[in-house]
């Protein structure tokens, strides 16, 4: 294995340990700010369990997917060998791309699955749809910006691949904080009653 292959993969590695690192600090910063500016009571619990929970799910995959974007576009352009405006640019727009899918998927599928507004009606279903929308809406454009770079080969093979560990990353994100949002929303109730 030559050095210019394996420096590339030793930095994903490295990129990936720190985006999970930052998400959790996200997720934690997130609930506690939460909680000092909409304290749960006992009487309100039930209703903040599902909805509130989800609002703030959703407000955090809006947030960490842009800082990833940002932080792997310029990974890749630099194995790339991009020159530095050119990669700045890239990463940039992989950001942005990261940033607006989850507002992409949830605009579409919101009259599909007769979600309102403020989320009423919201189902753990329909997160599988949210999560597929928003992973589709990111990896087309970010999959042909990758080809066009000659990092990655285009194909539908490429595609579904990249679709699946996406859609399995979402999901274990949304689900996984949920999880842990509605125990803890729980025991903040239990301490302010």
């Amino acid at each position: 294995m030559h050095d210019h292959d394996f420096a590339p993969r030793r930095q994903r590695r490295l990129f990936a340990l720190s985006s999970a690192l930052l998400s959790a600090a996200l997720w934690i910063a997130a609930s506690w700010l939460l909680h000092r500016w909409h304290p749960l009571r006992s009487d309100r619990v039930h209703a903040a369990d599902l909805r509130g929970g989800l609002r703030l799910l959703l407000a955090l995959s809006l947030g960490w997917p842009a800082v990833f974007g940002l932080g792997s576009g310029s990974l890749v352009n630099h194995a790339a060998g991009w020159s530095a405006p050119l990669a700045i640019q890239a990463a940039v727009l992989r950001a942005a791309l990261s940033a607006i899918s989850p507002f992409v998927a949830l605009r579409a599928a919101t009259p599909l699955l007769h979600i309102r507004a403020d989320l009423h009606g919201l189902r753990a279903w329909h997160l599988l749809v949210l999560a597929a929308l928003g992973a589709l809406c990111w990896d087309v454009p970010d999959m042909m910006l990758l080809a066009h770079a000659g990092v990655e080969a285009a194909g539908a093979a490429v595609l579904a691949r990249r679709l699946l560990v996406n859609l399995g990353a979402t999901l274990a994100l949304i689900y996984a904080g949920g999880y842990a949002w509605h125990f803890y929303a729980r025991r903040l109730a239990r301490d302010a009653a």
